[in-house]
């Protein structure tokens, strides 16, 4: 997967972000840059390749379609959106992105805790009416949930949540002191431990449903294509981990493996 960042701005406010004030302190990335990344990239067209466009938020780019279709005439196969989905909501907008696949976050099975986790009154409202409008435009998603404090005791709803609206796969992504998360952490990290046995329930019935499902290095499946994107720069210099400053604004890949439910073969 080739990983494209388009943008570090956000129309949610999580209290998880990794990039924290680079959301608002950052200056937008000139659409000339953007489109020499895209023609830049050592696209495999014999390998199915994906271009994943990441924030931030991609979605607050009006012409981010024409991006997309840049990338698919430079030959790749999948070009996947990381997005909070609120913006799918607005039909117009969805048409432009004919032919993507979404990486969607969803943090939240109802209106208070969604709404909790972005900072944004009706964010929960819009996303699920995009993930709706996507499935009936037959544009497939997965969905990524940060797991928080407030919200690991509903991950076996957010899996039941994510399968009735049509996801493809679920993704879960512990909390990482970083960015926002780390102003706030003891309110915000969860500690693994209490998180264990919540995420075990909801991976086997994840495994019921036959939804696959990401969490840490475990995947229950390989899908068809990377459903799962970057998770996005980090702020840097926030809080020291394991004694270390951070260096440099950074990338934050996928969390170390949580041991909680044996990952067996699903079927996509």
């Amino acid at each position: 997967m080739h990983v494209v960042e388009v943008t570090l701005q956000c129309n949610n406010h999580c209290v998880f972000c990794a990039q924290g004030r680079l959301r608002s302190t950052s200056e937008p990335k000139p659409r000339s840059s953007i489109e020499a990344e895209v023609d830049a990239l050592p696209i495999d067209t014999s390998s199915a390749d994906t271009v994943a466009f990441v924030g931030g938020e991609p979605t607050l780019l009006d012409d981010l379609g024409e991006l997309l279709a840049r990338a698919r005439s430079r030959g790749a196969a999948h070009v996947l959106v990381q997005t909070n989905g609120r913006r799918l909501a607005n039909r117009s907008y969805l048409n432009s992105l004919e032919g993507a696949s979404f990486d969607v976050s969803l943090h939240g099975t109802t209106v208070d805790m969604q709404d909790h986790h972005t900072g944004v009154v009706g964010s929960f409202k819009q996303t699920v009416l995009g993930l709706r409008r996507a499935r009936a435009a037959h544009l497939p998603f997965a969905i990524t949930t940060v797991v928080t404090r407030s919200n690991f005791r509903h991950l076996g709803e957010m899996v039941r949540l994510a399968h009735t609206l049509g996801a493809r796969a679920v993704r879960f992504e512990l909390a990482r002191p970083h960015g926002s998360a780390a102003r706030n952490a003891r309110a915000v990290v969860p500690n693994k431990v209490m998180v264990r046995s919540a995420l075990g329930q909801a991976l086997g019935l994840a495994q019921t449903l036959g939804l696959p499902y990401v969490v840490g290095t475990a995947a229950s499946a390989d899908p068809a294509h990377d459903w799962f994107a970057d998770l996005g720069t980090v702020e840097a210099n926030v809080r020291p981990q394991n004694g270390q400053a951070y260096d440099d604004v950074r990338h934050l890949r996928v969390i170390d493996a949580v041991p909680t439910h044996s990952a067996g073969a699903v079927a996509p």
